[in-house]
């Protein structure tokens, strides 16, 4: 019987050890590399020619809805998309712009229609050539780099 739980116990504690080790190095690795550096993600200026990028382009359009007084919209911008290992995983994989939740009109009604309201979101839309998108991922709260990366890698 104890056998069987030793084992049970080993395999229930294999994937928490992974995650672990699979943080340390990812974090360590951030250390070793340069300081985060704004600028290794080039954001569009607004949503309309970031729309039309993606459509031309076939890549997938990053979204990050904001308001100005959200300190975790800030927090994520610090430590996510100005993270080196982020930048480097996600330049080249996307067409990138910011979207102010409470700005212009259209910016409103768009962050209304692709947000539940709470900031920051994070949402990844495939564009076609003919302008329409389907949203393939949101995310409706502040998470670490590492964690940011895994899920939203899933997605492009």
């Amino acid at each position: 019987m104890s056998k069987y739980l030793g084992k049970l116990a080993g395999m229930a504690l294999l994937p928490i050890l992974f995650v672990i080790l699979a943080q340390a190095s990812f974090c360590c690795a951030a250390e070793a590399a340069e300081p985060a550096k704004p600028g290794l993600i080039t954001w569009q200026k607004d949503l309309p020619s970031a729309l039309k990028l993606a459509a031309k382009s076939g890549k997938p359009l990053i979204i990050d809805f904001y308001i100005d007084n959200c300190r975790w919209c800030r927090k994520l911008d610090h430590d996510v998309f100005e993270h080196p290992t982020i930048g480097r995983q996600l330049k080249n994989r996307a067409i990138f712009v910011k979207v102010n939740a409470e700005r212009s009109q259209e910016e409103i009604k768009f962050a209304k229609k692709n947000t539940n309201g709470s900031m920051p979101t994070v949402a990844v839309l495939e564009v076609s050539t003919k302008g329409t998108y389907v949203q393939r991922w949101r995310l409706e709260k502040y998470l670490p780099p590492e964690r940011f990366l895994v899920e939203i890698l899933n997605y492009l």
